[in-house]
């Protein structure tokens, strides 16, 4: 069983050839992507407008198709039990308990105003982490020889959604952005359909009818072998290119938001005199971006994965969840999304809500969330693959 104890196992944890070469080899893929979208990027194969593209299409469309596809095949072989609901809870729960902890407890530590924006930045990075592209880049690559384990580790990353994106795009955005005059006056003429939408993103409407069709066995039967077929097969072949398009959509979005520029375009070279003024803001800017990088890290890779598994040892308490010899990838799935590295849709929640100067600030901090993500997921991924009997 996997406690906080074991963070004091490390060492023997990452001596485990299987379990460090495995967690080694999903970051090393992720790596190589990296190099990729910054390729493009330099070659001016992707800019704004087609990452934009790629990522409404990907986002909209194949995300929704690979998650209730999954689920459904998931379902109709292993089928669900009460524990299911721990995904969905787990999605909401600890985010929450995350974000009073950081607002309440760590961003004041840290030295910064939880009410101004770099505060609320700062709590929101630190509670919700990327639960959807991240986790499942990871499980393709941990898995991918073991259908029986990928399928599982697709069916819990969709249930976690559940619970998670609707949280994600209400209270989050609520938490992210405070209250929005625009959207506060539009509100009162919107219909009851338009202020619910936020709450059900595309992947948890895929997700829900995937997992209303599973249940719904003459219904499924008619998809999965019956005259049906066809249309689940396109869906899962489109669905199939999700998972990497939405790498390639996150690692370009970071390549373009730290300034890589196109072979074609020229760096401008100004020399600039910095003012006194100038000199003491560019300071105050650096220490505040080294107070949240602390906060954020500390919360992401440290609180955030012992918290989720105080939660599973208090579902395991109340039989709501198995115990993780019994229900491993349950467990694993839980703690790898509990070590995520910050959501990077909280920037597209800033540019919806006309703060493209937070957003871009917040696009930059993400850069370097991710960077600095790379040994403590490998560590972290490394010990629950060992422990859970995965590697």
């Amino acid at each position: 069983m996997m406690t906080s104890a074991a963070l004091w196992k490390l060492p023997a944890a990452l001596a485990n050839s299987n379990s460090a070469a495995a967690a080694g080899k999903a970051m090393a893929e992720l790596g190589v992507a990296a190099c990729i979208g910054a390729g493009c990027v330099q070659q001016e194969l992707l800019n704004r407008p087609v990452v934009s593209a790629l990522s409404k299409t990907t986002f909209g469309i194949l995300l929704p198709m690979f998650l209730g596809t999954s689920i459904m095949r998931t379902v109709a072989r292993y089928g669900l039990s009460k524990s299911s609901l721990a995904g969905p809870l787990l999605g909401v729960l600890q985010p929450f308990l995350l974000y009073q902890l950081a607002k309440l407890v760590l961003v004041p530590l840290c030295g910064i105003d939880k009410d101004s924006d770099d505060g609320r930045c700062t709590a929101v990075c630190s509670a919700w982490g990327n639960s959807s592209v991240v986790p499942l880049i990871f499980c393709e690559s941990l898995f991918r020889n073991s259908p029986e384990y990928l399928a599982k580790s697709y069916a819990n990353v969709s249930l976690f959604l559940v619970g998670w994106s609707p949280f994600f795009w209400s209270y989050g955005r609520a938490a992210l952005v405070g209250k929005d005059e625009s959207n506060t006056n539009s509100s009162n003429d919107a219909t009851l359909l338009q202020k619910l939408k936020p709450l059900f993103p595309p992947p948890v409407i895929g997700t829900s009818i995937g997992l209303l069709l599973a249940l719904w066995t003459p219904v499924r039967d008619l998809f999965m072998g019956g005259p049906l077929q066809t249309i689940y097969n396109s869906f899962a072949t489109f669905g199939g290119a999700a998972s990497p398009l939405s790498l390639l959509v996150l690692i370009s979005s970071l390549a373009l938001n730290i300034g890589i520029r196109p072979k074609s375009q020229p760096k401008e070279e100004v020399i600039v005199i910095p003012t006194k003024v100038e000199s003491d803001i560019e300071n105050s800017n650096r220490a505040s971006f080294v107070k949240q990088f602390i906060c954020v890290s500390l919360s992401r890779f440290i609180l955030s994965p012992l918290l989720m598994v105080g939660l599973l040892k208090g579902f395991q308490k109340i039989g709501l969840v198995s115990g993780p010899q019994q229900a491993p990838m349950l467990w694993f799935i839980a703690i790898l999304q509990g070590s995520m590295p910050s959501a990077q849709n909280s920037v597209l929640m800033l540019q919806v809500s006309n703060k493209p100067e937070q957003a871009g600030v917040m696009a930059k901090f993400l850069f370097f969330i991710y960077a600095a993500s790379m040994i403590p997921l490998v560590a972290i991924i490394s010990v629950a693959l060992q422990r859970f009997g995965l590697a």
